[in-house]
């Protein structure tokens, strides 16, 4: 398994061994999460398959991404409100949506 670390605007891939000492495994996990929060750049571990894949982000930038998405949720969730008070009609979405012109 490998991990990419962006330092200094370059990539750098750090491959995990198949054997580590828990003291190896703790410092290179320190070492990512130091960067993720002092450089503000996510790290991708990349694993053999999509499914055996992450992305290490900050908990302050995983905070703004969980904000953004509720206040994208709550203001979609009010123009549906909107039109159901007040009573525009039937959409047909049998030919998919126009999401720009609803």
């Amino acid at each position: 398994m490998f991990f990419t670390m962006g330092l200094d605007n370059e990539k750098v891939m750090i491959m995990l061994e198949k054997s580590m000492t828990p003291e190896q495994l703790k410092k290179l996990i320190f070492q990512a999460i130091r960067t993720v929060n002092e450089e503000k750049t996510p790290i991708e571990i990349v694993g053999k398959t999509e499914n055996e894949s992450a992305v290490l982000i900050s908990k302050n930038e995983y905070e703004k991404l969980q904000s953004e998405l509720n206040w994208n949720q709550d203001a979609e969730m009010e123009i549906v409100q909107k039109r159901m008070r007040d009573n525009s009609g039937f959409t047909d979405i049998t030919n998919g949506i126009d999401w720009d012109n609803l």
